[in-house]
């Protein structure tokens, strides 16, 4: 997952914007405002070594990937700030939810084998019982 901006020299000869844009487009959202390329995967496994594969690929020589997160996020205006928090919302959102499925995946597991533990105990705790001699409470313990 990723949110950046792509720079480089777009009105290069030797580069296809409208096949960049198809092979972003394949990965994720994208937007183009003054002259930059803005860049989001919210949901797949995208990263800045595959966007600069692809922009390279596209025909772009030199391109620089200026990634987003909460430290660094765009000073542009506020179309662009929006856009981005946006994503980078998504992207935190997903993160927090698949770290704390782990976590409940896992606590998960550990309350099934507590379980599997205490009904053991039990089964054993009423063998024991059954096998033990009971004493005759009407006649004070005696015959």
């Amino acid at each position: 997952m990723i949110c950046c901006r792509i720079i480089t020299n777009f009105l290069a000869e030797q580069g296809h914007f409208s096949q960049l844009c198809k092979f972003l487009g394949k990965k994720g959202d994208w937007m183009w405002h003054s002259d930059s390329l803005y860049f989001a995967d919210t949901e797949g496994s995208t990263d800045e070594k595959t966007i600069m594969r692809l922009v390279k690929k596209a025909g772009y020589k030199q391109p620089y990937i200026e990634v987003y997160d909460k430290d660094n996020e765009p000073h542009d205006n506020d179309e662009i700030k929006a856009w981005v928090a946006d994503k980078l919302i998504k992207i935190y959102y997903l993160q927090f939810e698949r770290d704390h499925q782990k976590v409940l995946q896992e606590t998960s597991k550990g309350l099934q084998e507590l379980n599997k533990e205490i009904d053991a105990i039990i089964r054993e705790a009423i063998e024991q019982s059954k096998s033990e001699p009971t004493e005759d409470n009407d006649n004070g313990g005696r015959n």
